[in-house]
């Protein structure tokens, strides 16, 4: 069991990564009064330095270390994501990862262990699991309100300009082995909604569209989802904007999540990102304070991590040396 935190204590928070992810979790870390912001590393300092002006805290020149830190919040590349968490939890910090948590899921059971074993805590970034109408949802989904559930629809389309993709700062997202390509940039939080509330997922296959330098920017596929089928579409690049989307088609009626709310009969509550997020954060410092299980752990995300990566393979994205 890992030692807890004294309820008088505010644990000190350090953002691993400069960039929108970044910018982000500051902004819900300062509506967390249980946490003080201390700062940001990032390996491009000016960015670092750009954070720290706007949220304030320093910028610092290396990586979390307890007791300059105890809970670092990792924003950086997807590939860097569980190499970051080893080293923090060595480091003697709990952690925050952004999603993808990792790009192989041994890494997620590994650091699971990692954490158990040390004694600190572990959470993976799901914020939209912390709507309400999200939690309302599964709530009707699983009390079977409106009978047996026939069908999931996944559907995410984002605009993304073409200097987003030249970026050369950030020639990860060229890259299926940096973790870029859409389904798993943005396809992912509504598949772990799916996934939560319906699941759990099995034989998932996909069909490849469109890419956008090398990597996947128009997949669709379909799987399966406790008893039912289910089917998600992706898209990014110079495209409309369109909420995201998670439909139910159930016996007796249908259910949809749109932009975190239900189109019909939900809470009416208006909540931003940047609030979902730091309910998420108020959630981990609760479970650090009260020695008990995160809300969302490495573990809760495989389901949506695993069967991205089978649509990945079912749609030809795996193969090593060639990018999707």
């Amino acid at each position: 069991m890992a030692t807890i935190t004294r309820m008088s204590e505010r644990l000190r928070l350090m953002i691993v990564g400069a960039g929108r992810a970044g910018s982000r979790h500051a902004q819900a870390a300062l509506r967390v009064p249980e946490v003080e912001l201390v700062g940001f590393y990032d390996t491009d300092r000016g960015r670092a330095e750009s954070l720290a002006l706007a949220f304030g805290g320093s910028v610092f020149s290396e990586l979390p270390s307890a007791p300059v830190a105890s809970l670092a919040v990792i924003c950086t590349p997807p590939a860097t994501h569980a190499n970051l968490a080893r080293m923090a939890l060595a480091a003697g910090c709990h952690v925050l990862v952004e999603k993808p948590f990792s790009l192989d899921t041994a890494s997620i059971e590994e650091i699971d262990h990692i954490a158990c074993r040390v004694g600190l805590f572990v959470g993976a970034v799901a914020q939209h699991r912390f709507s309400a109408d999200a939690r309302l949802l599964r709530t009707l989904v699983q009390a079977s309100s409106l009978g047996q559930v026939n069908r999931v629809e996944v559907a995410v389309q984002r605009f993304r300009s073409s200097d987003y993709f030249a970026d050369r700062s950030a020639d990860w997202r060229q890259s299926r082995s940096g973790g870029g390509g859409v389904l798993i940039s943005v396809g992912f939080h509504y598949l772990d909604l799916a996934c939560w509330i319906v699941g759990p997922p099995s034989d998932a296959r996909a069909i490849l569209h469109e890419r956008i330098n090398g990597v996947d920017s128009f997949i669709s596929g379909t799987f399966g989802l406790g008893t039912s089928a289910a089917t998600v579409t992706a898209r990014w690049g110079e495209v409309a904007v369109r909420p995201d989307t998670l439909r139910i088609l159930c016996a007796q009626g249908n259910l949809e999540l749109t932009g975190d709310k239900l189109r019909e009969g939900g809470s009416g509550e208006h909540v931003s990102r940047a609030e979902l997020h730091a309910r998420q954060l108020r959630d981990l410092v609760a479970a650090i304070r009260e020695g008990r299980r995160p809300f969302v752990t490495p573990s809760d995300v495989k389901a949506a991590l695993v069967t991205i990566f089978a649509m990945y393979e079912s749609a030809g994205c795996l193969e090593r040396e060639r990018p999707c």
